[in-house]
């Protein structure tokens, strides 16, 4: 084999060092390190044997690759020297040498020296979805004890009440499993547990962060969201010196608000942070001048710097960790959180001995467990080897990691502690393709060597492997012209540099037209295609079918017209494309890989996903497990009549709504009861076979009654005459083998095999439905971009590129940061940031964005021959940002729009910009890029698709009137001349041609607000209502605008706050109203700029009102009632008037709202709702009317619920102090 100069010295180097390979995509890693070994074992002056050497590598699959790469290589070198006897006695070796994954080594040494350990002999290593049944019964065990303590225990109560969720206490199970299973992830988890609490300790016995270590990650994270926000200023900066004239007022006025950043940057303290965070404000900056205004370049210069500068203020006021203003809020929540976490902590050691006490109870290890009992045999609770562990060092002279960018951080301290500092480990692996930091992987450590060898010290030794033998050149182009732009240390922890770049090595033969296998991009037009009663859910399948098609019309195309030629390695030659040689990449198949194989379908192409989506929801393992419930309690009326209605016992609608007739009431179970008693042969046979399996089921597993489901009522063969039959009887089949998987482990009950099958679905091998074979050789496959790492494609499509990862957990945590989650005071149900939590959430979004990128890599370099990315323009979460980039006065685009963009098809957008040939992505653009720098580089080709209704209604005629092929599976009756009765022709007709008779209630929703009411029933609205939450933010934690720029919303929704939680009694002075304000910024409740906005004398003014005293006098007498939620129906015909006919006219919505206050005077009500308008005392009755649907409303619900009259309906605005009776 032709080695490059890099893989030579990657399979020759010796200096006693440890020794890091940075592969790329496609360099050919594994053959370099399957020649590096055979090396090793024909080194002349040190030869080792096979079984002295130690390869480590993360799956089974790959294992058993390299251990047959390895054989084979030695088999041929025996050819060549058959005389050696040291390689012939490897071939008997290799067979039980130590080439595998973590887990399996781990689990061969623990089991060869179980005497060292506590461990039954003869374990084995348990399920992930039985493991996660088991971690639910510790857990819940553990929470019972707590629970018993509930009242005793104010820190545990704290935690449930604060942290559980509203209905239960999932969200803290969530939490304390998430942890308890990151914990174990590290090689030490009590010690990290104890140092997470210790963080808080520290901040508690002193009572402020200053000199924590909290102060430095803190100072850290700041001055890298400030260095973004520098960014656009000095943008601003640099196109005032370039446009403006000098000392221009505007290039004053941003250098000194520049300035303000930079003395940031300086900070070496919290104290100095939080003195030069009192200077920040956005002032109000100065008006254009008449003159700058008639030269229309000066004018269209001046508004571009104040879009930066409006970005620059998004950025700010989007950054939580800018929010705190003073040491007391930055300490706070972290003191006061300590107890919480101390408790937290002891849960989670609690769960961990309860949970291994569970496992060992069944003779069972989890991974986890293998990884831990290895660790306790090679090291002493001081860190230091084992004698154990030297042994085991004396053994390999060699030890090869493979991917070793996903190792994390007890793995490595595995790696290290058997090498035994003797630098003999060999890794390879790649940063750019480290993708499984949702299974713990820790990239740092890949970094941090690489960073470490890059440099003239002794501790390791760097090489790179940069050639690609995948790919074409195009596809490599492509490839690196995106990541130049989009890849670098502050987007994906790596910079995207010469040393990183691809560079081509696959020889492929030269073809007739090379301009075939450009890179695609293709952006389908998905915008304004629903109407306004689309559902979400429909509005979401309506994109995703709408880049379907896109997708779909381009693989037609491609095989069909194109019929791009690609290189088949098996003849040596070239041939064209095959539906099979394709792949459509998704960042995620969840809801999405169905709507791509029903389209794909339509368009007669073949598909095969890998989605674990599906399986529990096909009818025939719903049809089972329906069967299952009403066995375990037949009083379930939904189970019971799906399984009547089933093929099994074949029940019409009309039979069931019969049998309903018996008992319209009670469960339908005893009306099938009474049915059979009353001689119903039907609902006898099937009450008789019903009591019968109840009756099996005390003494039978589950499988044996899901045998007896499949094979004595004969559901395997009805599933099997259904469409898809070969399908369904073998989906059947794998749940036979998983109850008898349960059945073994020791589980017992129906109820929870339900539990225990959706663990199975939920967990990393997925539980998807069969799979056909017949044709997957020709048929596009749809996968993750996850589960294609390893693998390669002759064309890639890259699609669902609009996928944004969930998140918004209230408890986080991090190796370094510890455990951070929201302070909630559980008394006053008010939420507060907790500093903790903030800078773990600042972490995980700068990793999740770094790996999104590196996922993308990942992606794209699967391709061997084509690449073709597909896009949709629509804005997740209204963000546009990626429509409107701002460059700089060098026509590039900064950095921010990379660094805070999360999302494949923003990267990938304004990574491709400024191609020559991206014009009519350019055009896509709504901000001016017109001095964009254009590179001379065409390795992309860009295309615009706009469907219309018309359009794609001619894709679905053609595909089908297409003559596509039947399916041999689908029953279809044979054509009779025999006439069919005019009853039955009459019953058809009707059937067919039904309409509903409510159809109009179809349109209209079933609750509203009062608001939204009143939305509709009106032009225009002024004021935002606002609604009381279970548990409310922190007015302090919500983005406001400064004072200087706060609109009516916000101040509404702030004075509505203190309005709302003011005490009345101590009103009646301006002093009192004062220090009821000033305690909610005491009390880290409101910021002072959230102060500022306060109209105080308007406060003043209401409650030295009369009605305001009025309410004063009845909140002394306990009959005030304010935000006050009303839940009352009304006829539907009040509100929609005549799109509600005659018929429907009794047809009622529910109302919801929350009246701002009411109180009982003489036995009747006052209806009080204060408005923030910016009216006056005249123009108040005139703005009143406004409100009146909105009083109506409220009227009628608080009359309604509490059967008093209501005397008067006030409306008091603030800003005149004026009431108005309406």
């Amino acid at each position: 084999m032709n080695w490059t100069a890099a893989q030579k010295e990657a399979i020759t180097y010796e200096n006693k060092q440890n020794i890091l390979v940075a592969a790329a995509a496609g360099s050919g890693k594994t053959a370099v390190l399957v020649e590096r070994i055979i090396r090793k074992i024909l080194d002349p002056t040190e030869p080792v044997s096979v079984d002295e050497i130690l390869v480590l590598t993360f799956t089974n699959a790959a294992a058993r690759e390299m251990k047959n790469k390895i054989a084979a290589a030695i088999e041929k070198k025996l050819k060549e020297i058959p005389d050696n006897q040291h390689l012939r006695s490897q071939t008997t070796k290799i067979a039980a040498a130590d080439v595998s994954t973590i887990h399996s080594f781990a689990q061969k040494i623990i089991s060869n020296n179980i005497h060292l350990t506590n461990i039954p002999a003869g374990f084995s290593l348990i399920g992930e979805a039985e493991n996660e049944l088991l971690l639910k019964d510790a857990l819940e065990d553990c929470l019972e004890r707590y629970y018993e303590r509930f009242d005793i225990l104010p820190s545990f109560k704290e935690l449930t009440l604060g942290h559980g969720g509203i209905k239960n206490d999932d969200n803290l199970r969530r939490a304390i499993t998430n942890i308890y299973k990151f914990s174990r992830s590290l090689a030490e988890p009590s010690k990290w547990l104890n140092n997470s609490v210790k963080m808080y300790f520290e901040v508690y016995k002193s009572g402020t962060v200053s000199g924590t270590e909290w102060e430095n990650i803190f100072l850290s994270c700041i001055k890298n969201s400030t260095r973004q926000l520098l960014d656009y200023y000095n943008t601003i900066i640099e196109i005032s010196e370039k446009e403006l004239p000098e000392e221009h007022t505007h290039a004053v006025f941003f250098e000194k608000e520049a300035e303000m950043f930079r003395e940031i940057m300086k900070c070496g303290n919290i104290e100095e942070y939080i003195e030069n965070r009192q200077n920040i404000k956005f002032l109000t900056r100065p008006r254009i001048s008449k003159k700058d205004k008639e030269d229309a370049y000066l004018a269209e210069v001046l508004k571009n710097i104040a879009d930066i500068r409006e970005e620059a203020k998004k950025l700010f006021k989007s950054n939580k960790l800018f929010s705190y203003e003073n040491i007391d809020s930055l300490s706070s929540s972290i003191s006061l959180l300590y107890p919480r976490i101390k408790t937290l902590k002891n849960i989670i050691l609690m769960l961990e001995r309860r949970h291994t006490r569970l496992k060992l109870m069944r003779s069972s290890l989890d991974f986890s467990d293998l990884e831990h009992q290895l660790i306790k045999l090679i090291m002493k609770s001081d860190g230091s080897p084992t004698e154990f562990c030297k042994t085991l060092s004396n053994k390999y002279k060699a030890i090869f990691v493979d991917e070793y960018q996903d190792t994390n951080n007890i793995q490595d301290k595995l790696f290290q502690l058997i090498s035994g500092g003797k630098r003999n480990i060999f890794m390879v692996g790649d940063l750019k393709q480290s993708i499984y930091g949702f299974r713990n992987a820790s990239p740092k450590l890949f970094l941090n060597k690489l960073t470490e060898y890059s440099g003239e010290n002794n501790n390791g030794h760097l090489i790179r492997l940069s050639d690609n033998f995948r790919s074409r050149k195009n596809v490599i182009d492509s490839v690196n012209y995106l990541f130049k732009n989009v890849m670098s240390k502050s987007t994906a922890e790596i910079d995207y540099t010469e040393d990183e770049r691809l560079q081509s090595g696959a020889d492929y033969p030269e073809v007739k037209n090379p301009s075939d296998y450009k890179t695609e991009l293709i952006m389908t037009d998905v915008l304004d295609k629903s109407s306004g009663s689309d559902t979400r859910e429909t509005a979401f399948q309506n994109k995703h079918e709408l880049e379907a098609r896109t997708v779909a019309e381009r693989i037609s195309k491609l095989v069909t017209f194109d019929k791009l030629s690609v290189y088949d390695s098996k003849t040596g030659e070239q041939r064209p494309v095959e539906y099979g040689d394709i792949v459509i990449l998704l960042r995620s198949t969840k809801n999405t890989a169905s709507i791509f194989e029903q389209v794909l379908r339509e368009y007669n192409i073949q598909v095969i996903s890998d989605s674990s989506e599906g399986y529990l929801d096909t009818i025939e393992i719903k049809t089972v497990l329906s069967f299952l419930e009403i066995i375990d309690n037949p009083l379930q009326d939904i189970p019971l009549i799906a399984v009547m209605r089933s093929p099994i016992f074949g029940f019409t609608a009309d039979e069931l709504a019969e049998i309903r007739t018996l008992n319209r009431h009670g469960n339908f179970y005893y009306c099938v009861k009474t049915a059979a008693q009353n001689d119903n042969t039907k609902a006898k046979k099937f009450f008789d076979v019903l009591n019968k399996m109840r009756g099996f089921s005390k003494y039978m597993g589950t499988d044996e009654l899901i045998y007896k489901i499949c094979y004595d009522l004969d559901y395997l063969a009805v599933a099997g005459s259904m469409s898809g039959g070969n399908i369904r009887q073998a989906n059947l089949k794998i749940l036979l083998q998983r109850a008898g998987d349960y059945e073994r482990r020791a589980f017992k009950g129906l109820f929870s095999f339900v539990d225990y099958l959706n663990k199975i679905n939920d967990s990393s091998s997925g539980m998807g439905q069969a799979k056909s074979t017949n044709g997957a050789s020709s048929a596009v496959s749809i996968t993750t971009v996850h589960k294609s790492k390893g693998l390669e494609y002759p064309v890639v499509i890259l699609a669902g590129t609009t996928y944004g990862r969930p998140g918004g957990d209230s408890v986080l945590y991090d190796e370094k940061y510890g455990i951070g989650m929201e302070y909630i005071d559980v008394d006053k149900r008010i939420k507060h940031s907790c500093l903790s939590l903030d800078l773990i959430k600042y972490k995980k979004a700068k990793e999740s964005k770094a790996e999104e990128i590196r996922l993308l890599y990942v992606a794209m370099t699967r391709a061997k021959e084509k690449l073709i990315i597909s896009c949709t323009n629509e804005s997740p979460g209204q963000s546009k940002g990626w429509k409107r980039p701002i460059l700089n006065t060098r026509g590039e685009i900064i950095s921010p729009y990379f660094e805070n963009s999360k999302i494949f098809r923003d990267w990938i957008v304004l990574g491709y910009l400024p191609q020559k040939n991206a014009e009519e992505l350019r055009e896509v653009m709504e901000s001016d890029i017109s001095e964009l720098k254009i590179d001379e580089a065409q390795n992309i080709q860009f295309k615009y698709i706009s469907y219309t209704d018309e359009n794609i209604n001619l894709s679905q005629k053609e595909s089908i009137t297409c003559e596509k092929p039947i399916n041999e599976d689908i029953s279809i009756s044979k054509p009779t001349d025999e006439p069919i009765s005019k009853g039955l022709a009459d019953e058809l007709y009707n059937n067919l041609n039904y309409l509903y008779p409510n159809e109009e209630l179809t349109r209209i929703p079933l609750k509203l607000s009062v608001s939204e009411i009143k939305r509709s029933m009106q032009d225009s609205l002024t004021e935002q209502d606002g609604e009381y939450t279970p548990i409310l933010s922190s007015i302090a934690d919500r983005t406001f605008h400064s004072a200087s720029s706060g609109d009516a919303a916000e101040i509404g929704t702030i004075t509505h706050y203190i309005m709302q939680h003011i005490n009345p009694e101590f009103t009646q002075s301006e002093e009192q109203i004062t220090e009821q304000i000033t305690s909610l910024y005491a009390n880290n409740i409101l910021t002072n700029s959230q102060i500022s906005l306060i109209d105080k004398d308007s406060i003043i003014k209401f409650y030295s009102s009369e009605i305001g005293c009025r309410m004063r006098n009845a909140y002394l007498k306990g009959s005030l009632k304010r935000e006050f939620k009303l839940l009352f129906p009304v006829s539907a015909s009040e509100i929609y008037g005549d799109k509600v006919s005659s018929d429907s006219k009794n047809a009622q919505i529910i109302v919801q709202g929350v009246a701002d206050c009411f109180f009982i005077e003489d036995n009747e009500i006052v209806l009080l709702d204060y408005k923030t308008d910016n009216c006056s005392a005249i123009y108040a009755p005139k703005q009143a009317e406004k409100y009146k649907i909105q009083m109506d409303y409220y009227t009628e619900g608080i009359e309604s619920i509490f059967g008093k009259k209501i005397k008067e309906r006030i409306i008091f605005f603030l800003k005149p102090g004026t009431a108005v009776n309406i």
